[in-house]
C-alpha cells in the first residue's frame, strides 16, 4: 500500500500551522462525501461530463494535502471519463473513493490535537 500523503510536504504547505490544517481537513470531510456521491451517481448513469468536472475538482482539493495516490486516482478518473467505457469509469470511481477514504482517515489522525508529528502516515 502506498503512502497516503507526504507528511513533510504537507507540513511545509501548511507552514506548520496545525489549526489551519485541521480547519481545511474539516471542510474536506464535509465536502468529499458529497463529491464522491456525485461521481458515483454520474458514473452509474454514464454522465461523463459530471464525472470529469467532479473528478477535476477533487483532484484540486486533494492536491492541497500532498496526497499523491488520491490525486492520481482523480486524474485517472477524469481521463477515463474523457476517453473510455462505462465499466472503466466505474472502476476508476471506486479507486478514487478508496483513496479519498484513506486520505480522510489520515487527515483525521493528524488533525487531532497533539498529533503534529505526522510521520509515517500510511
Amino acid at each position: 500500500m502506498s503512502q497516503v500523503l507526504d507528511s513533510h510536504e504537507l507540513w511545509q504547505r501548511f507552514d506548520h500551522d496545525h489549526a489551519f490544517l485541521s480547519e481545511l481537513a474539516g471542510l474536506f470531510f464535509e465536502s468529499s462525501g458529497l463529491m464522491l456521491a456525485q461521481v458515483s451517481e454520474a458514473a452509474r448513469c454514464g454522465d461523463r461530463q459530471t464525472v470529469m468536472q467532479v473528478a477535476h475538482s477533487l483532484k484540486g482539493v486533494v492536491s492541497n494535502f500532498a496526497a499523491k495516490p488520491a490525486f492520481e486516482a482523480a486524474r485517472r478518473l477524469e481521463e477515463v471519463a474523457r476517453h473510455d467505457n462505462l465499466a472503466r469509469m466505474t472502476e476508476a470511481s471506486t479507486t478514487l473513493e478508496t483513496e479519498v477514504q484513506r486520505l480522510c482517515m489520515a487527515l483525521d489522525q493528524i488533525s487531532r490535537p497533539g498529533m503534529q508529528g505526522w510521520a509515517g502516515l500510511q
